[in-house]
């Protein structure tokens, strides 16, 4: 008896080793049916664990409670009913495994846990714009959809427009429909404005109603495009005002530019004049960039210089003897005058 005891331990302690060697399995999928964001209590739905096939084994587990399943020869999934539901939150996971020829078992691993929620009142709808999808090309039509979790036996799709404090539309919907489509027309001043949706749909034999979705707006075509108009017109009034000043700066620049050189040229250009002795006489050596009012039609040829077409001055001028030459030389035009008294 002892050692039928040792023999089942060691075979037992085989298999276990053996069930760790791989853990490649791929991941099951897990999905409820039906799937709400929230049950109410007393209602029920079904958990699944979807396996790759071939399979063997699932483990799952429902609120820490776990247990196994068998799985015949092309069998990949199972399920596991929940039915009367309590308030709070469940969840569920799974796990599949694969037994090979040789013994040896692959396992995918735990799922995430699917979260199960239970409350007291049915979950919110979502709303949403759908923006020029109407039932005219124009664009003078928006499509506003809700969409909620409507059970079984149907239910009824609600649109309430928020200065009006009423509804304004409304849809019924089978119970293998969960969105409804609302249309309105931007241009009617009596659409403007925040909408909201809610839905009714029964729930063990009574009709129970939603809280109000988040609301959404409609907004008038036309202030849309006089908006958008006046946008574009401070844009091109920016970009405007930029250019003029970017141009006002290169001006500024070419005017301060031309006046430094004007500068420059007024004292290249300017007469000067300097007294010399020499030779016991006083000679004026005049520097000077002026076109002279030619008085005579002499020419002088002073002191063997070449410059042709040299205006000839007669001056009177105190401490000159007389048909005393007077020379003005620069480098780019020569004066030369005889001087009279």
């Amino acid at each position: 008896m002892f050692a039928f005891s040792i023999l089942l331990a060691i075979v037992h302690f085989h298999k276990l080793i053996k069930m760790q060697d791989i853990w490649d399995f791929p991941k099951p999928v897990v999905s409820l049916n039906p799937s709400y964001g929230a049950f109410l209590g007393g209602e029920s739905t079904s958990v699944s664990c979807s396996c790759q096939c071939p399979v063997t084994r699932i483990h799952s587990c429902y609120n820490s409670k776990c247990r196994e399943a068998e799985l015949s020869e092309g069998q990949c999934e199972t399920s596991f009913p929940l039915k009367y539901l309590r308030k709070g939150k469940t969840s569920y996971n799974c796990e599949c495994f694969l037994q090979l020829e040789n013994g040896t078992w692959r396992r995918s691993g735990m799922t995430d846990p699917i979260q199960i929620r239970v409350g007291d009142e049915l979950s919110k709808p979502m709303i949403k714009v759908l923006s020029d999808s109407g039932s005219s090309s124009s664009g003078d039509y928006v499509v506003i959809s809700c969409k909620g979790d409507i059970r079984p036996r149907g239910g009824i799709f609600n649109l309430c427009h928020s200065q009006k404090n009423d509804f304004t539309q409304e849809r019924p919907v089978s119970g293998v429909e969960n969105i409804a489509f609302f249309t309105i027309n931007i241009h009617e001043p009596i659409s403007v404005g925040n909408y909201s949706c809610q839905y009714e749909t029964e729930v063990n034999g009574h009709v129970i109603t939603s809280p109000f979705s988040q609301s959404v707006a409609v907004v008038e075509r036309g202030k849309e495009g006089h908006t958008s108009k006046d946008a574009q017109m401070r844009l091109y009034l920016y970009v405007g005002l930029g250019c003029t000043a970017v141009i006002i700066v290169v001006l500024c620049l070419i005017i301060i530019k031309k006046g430094r050189y004007k500068s420059q040229t007024i004292q290249r250009t300017a007469p000067s004049a300097v007294q010399n002795t020499h030779d016991g006489h006083d000679r004026i050596y005049y520097s000077a960039n002026l076109i002279h009012h030619r008085t005579m039609d002499e020419y002088s040829d002073v002191h063997g210089n070449k410059c042709e077409g040299v205006t000839y001055a007669a001056l009177n001028m105190d401490g000159l003897s007389q048909n005393e030459a007077a020379s003005v030389n620069r480098g780019e035009t020569c004066v030369y005058m005889d001087v009279k008294n």
